[in-house]
């Protein structure tokens, strides 16, 4: 019997070609593997980042509202704002704990806004060291207080506007600054409850 292959010095034709198509097609598979598991990679990285930037927001927005009655009383007394750095501490404490680093912090009372960008502290699969931000809300303003331009000189008490909270104060008289009743204040402030912002 004869076979229907032609044989060519004793191999069959065609075995060569195919055996470089699967060869092929093993290494198109292996490099999507590995794309694709370096993709995959790439991704948890940002998603541990972007974690780290919304704790460390979520963090300074509840020290915000932690510190807020001692710092609403300095800030009436002195006549001054809420500073940019309140609950920063914290939020950099937060980042640290994810694998990340602060590097730029600020809580705006005025649009009750704690915005915070970190960086991670190893090099990504991009390259680099990335960067995520992530902005929370305390749940009220807080700024702009708006105490009276002389304080009163005789003993009295009433409310000052501080962005959407009226706080109660007392003047002991002779021109001397108010006292802020802290309780009240850490009353209403217990209410809030810090967020992420969309």
């Amino acid at each position: 019997m004869h076979s229907s292959r032609l044989q060519v010095g004793g191999r069959e034709r065609g075995q060569a070609p195919t055996a470089i198509i699967v060869a092929v097609a093993l290494c198109l598979i292996a490099f999507g593997f590995a794309f694709l598991s370096r993709l995959a990679k790439a991704e948890d990285q940002m998603s541990a980042l972007q974690t780290a930037a919304d704790s460390s927001a979520l963090a300074g927005a509840q020290a915000v509202a932690q510190d807020a009655p001692s710092q609403l009383a300095t800030a009436i007394a002195t006549r001054s704002q809420l500073q940019c750095g309140m609950g920063s501490h914290e939020a950099r404490q937060f980042a640290r704990r994810n694998g990340a680093t602060v590097i730029s912090y600020c809580y705006y009372p005025a649009q009750d806004r704690v915005k915070v960008t970190v960086r991670g502290n190893t090099t990504a699969e991009s390259g680099k060291r990335e960067v995520r931000s992530a902005t929370a809300r305390v749940g009220k303003r807080l700024g702009a207080c708006e105490p009276p331009p002389v304080w009163p000189a005789s003993s009295g008490s009433e409310t000052i506007t501080c962005g959407d909270i009226d706080v109660p104060v007392a003047y002991p008289g002779d021109g001397a600054p108010p006292v802020v009743d802290a309780m009240s204040v850490q009353t209403m402030l217990a209410a809030f409850e810090p967020r992420l912002v969309e």
